[in-house]
């Protein structure tokens, strides 16, 4: 008497099944990932502020000495150009430019995002010794400058030297505060 074993392994069918599925997943996982890439980036960059701004007014209380964060021009003076490199620096003088050109500390120049300051055109903000701001306040609005998804985040620095964070959560450029105001990428 003769067995016959049957063959193993996969039919053509269930083999293009297999196949069929992990294009499909791959496609859509391949489509998403330059969303969470972008979503990553963005999340860093606010971040990064909120470490600085946090780094800043530690920076005043402990040494007693009024701090400064802002962008800096070629002449090492405040400009209102938030899409450079931002410095954290002593400025006792209050003059816009760092003590004894020493600068503390640099937020890296945005890459993929605007950054647009609401500080009355003075392009800075000052923490006191006693770590509240130092004259104004003001925020900052960054928006990411990517087509695939729309990121937007408002940074608000208040009397008592806090930073608030509000995302737009929907991803339609636009975060509505409190009081009204609309605020647009």
């Amino acid at each position: 008497m003769t067995l016959y074993r049957s063959a193993s392994g996969f039919t053509l069918i269930e083999l293009l099944t297999v196949l069929v599925f992990i294009a499909v997943a791959g496609s859509y996982t391949l489509s998403n990932w330059g969303g969470w890439v972008d979503t990553s980036r963005h999340r860093n960059l606010i971040l990064s502020y909120q470490d600085h701004f946090a780094y800043a007014r530690w920076e005043a209380v402990t040494s007693g000495k009024v701090v400064t964060i802002c962008p800096l021009s070629a002449a090492s003076t405040c400009i209102d150009d938030w899409n450079s490199e931002v410095s954290v620096f002593h400025d006792s003088n209050h003059d816009g430019k760092p003590d004894g050109d020493e600068v503390l500390r640099v937020i890296s120049r945005p890459d993929s995002f605007s950054v647009r300051s609401r500080t009355g055109g003075k392009g800075y903000l000052r923490f006191s010794p006693n770590g509240t701001t130092h004259g104004m306040t003001g925020s900052l609005i960054v928006c990411s400058s990517h087509a695939r998804k729309k990121l937007m985040s408002y940074l608000a620095l208040n009397k008592g030297g806090r930073l608030r964070i509000q995302h737009d959560d929907d991803h339609d450029s636009l975060i509505m505060l409190p009081w009204g105001t609309e605020l647009r990428c």
